[in-house]
């Protein structure tokens, strides 16, 4: 298969083919993957542009746009949208970060229109997250299933690693994730912000980072150079007990105001964290006042629980995902 762009060249059935690889296309082998259906993007689909996306369908498409970006092609002002829920069940071992470095970045545009990833697992020593490195770049409507499971020595985001100047909307993460170095970097939602925006988003993440010289973050490890969080909040269901960390976000550096009418819970709230957002109880994040500040007068963004704590614990959340009730345009819920 050598660098091929996506996966072209699989192991055949028994008596298939003299027992030789056979093609993809020729659905001639048992190891044939989830989200494997299609043909890869780059052969079936043309566009790219704002009104004609290419259309992101299986787990081979990300591969494939995966493996482009890795090789110098950075999508700049193209725009991709999914049409699918999106489950790597047997696939994620072929499958790496889109963008590893800030030379190999991601900077299209992505709009998960609603769509969900789930059962993606990576574990290495390296960046982990769907996307490795975005910069330049727009991703919105995108969820990340708690079937989801990312492990570093050194950073991860479960969306994103490394972000900047970028734009995060109306997506949400509720991954595990784990560092397992002394000085792991880990973000629920995203690793590492610079001159990047999360509006709209929610975390509720299981993270482990255990040691004292490790950074964590409920929604962002770290954020850098005026990135912002606005109408966002984290409420994870795990959270380390040791090193640098904030419920919110872990750490701060060259921000003026990088917490606009954003929110964490409380119940995980001790000495020595990072403080940004406003602190709540989870009694008082289940309530119609929060999810009305939260939508802050927005039209058809945010969703409540309405007291059924079997719907996202409770919490409130994004109207793309189809459950919940709609909030009052604006005012006061009394």
């Amino acid at each position: 298969n050598g660098s091929q762009p996506s996966i072209a060249w699989l192991k055949a059935k028994s008596q298939v083919n003299q027992g030789y690889p056979v093609l993809s296309w020729q659905k001639l082998s048992n190891n044939l993957p989830s989200g494997f259906e299609g043909n890869c993007l780059g052969v079936t689909y043309v566009g790219g542009t704002q009104t004609t996306q290419y259309k992101i369908r299986y787990v081979e498409d990300l591969i494939y746009i995966s493996n482009m970006v890795r090789n110098d092609t950075n999508y700049y002002n193209k725009y991709f949208q999914f049409q699918n829920d999106i489950s790597f069940t047997d696939s994620s071992i072929y499958y790496n970060p889109i963008g590893d470095s800030n030379n190999n970045c991601f900077s299209g545009n992505i709009d998960g229109n609603g769509k969900i990833i789930s059962n993606l697992t990576i574990s290495k020593n390296d960046s982990v997250g769907l996307f490795g490195c975005i910069s330049g770049a727009t991703i919105q409507s995108l969820g990340i299933a708690n079937s989801c499971s990312f492990t570093s020595n050194v950073n991860g985001g479960s969306l994103v690693c490394h972000a900047s100047n970028s734009t995060i909307n109306k997506c949400y993460s509720k991954a595990s994730l784990a560092g397992n170095s002394t000085n792991s970097k880990i973000g629920g939602l995203a690793g590492y912000l610079n001159g990047t925006s999360i509006n709209n988003c929610y975390s509720r993440n299981s993270i482990t980072n255990s040691s004292s010289g490790s950074y964590s973050g409920g929604m962002v490890c770290s954020i850098d150079n005026n990135s912002t969080i606005l109408n966002s909040y984290s409420s994870p269901v795990s959270f380390p007990t040791d090193g640098t960390r904030g419920i919110l976000v872990g750490s701060i550096a060259n921000c003026t105001n990088p917490s606009l009418n954003s929110y964490y819970d409380s119940t995980f709230n001790v000495s020595s964290m990072t403080i940004l957002g406003t602190s709540l109880t989870l009694t008082q994040m289940r309530t119609l006042d929060f999810a009305m500040a939260l939508n802050a007068c927005q039209t058809n963004v945010w969703k409540w629980a309405n007291g059924n704590n079997s719907l996202n614990n409770g919490l409130p959340m994004l109207n793309w995902e189809g459950i919940g009730e709609v909030l009052p345009f604006c005012g006061s819920s009394e």
